[in-house]
């Protein structure tokens, strides 16, 4: 669900503006709401089913574990 709220922004100054002075711009804020469902048994088996991979990328290396190979 997305919810819009149009405001005046916060610096906005009490009461009418002075001669020449302009008026800040309006501002726009979106808020969403999320609700979240956690997933069924049956979804949860038929993702524990599907093949998936799991890849580990670093460049992170001890070189006493993991010694360079040349």
């Amino acid at each position: 669900m997305l919810l819009q709220k149009q405001g005046q922004e916060n610096g906005k100054k009490r009461g009418r503006p002075k001669k020449g002075e302009t008026t800040p711009p309006s501002v726009t804020v979106y808020t969403v709401k999320l609700v979240i469902h956690p997933p069924s048994d049956e979804q949860l088996e038929q993702l524990r089913e599907k093949p998936s991979t799991f890849i580990l990328i670093t460049n992170n290396m001890n070189k006493l574990e993991t010694p360079d190979v040349e």
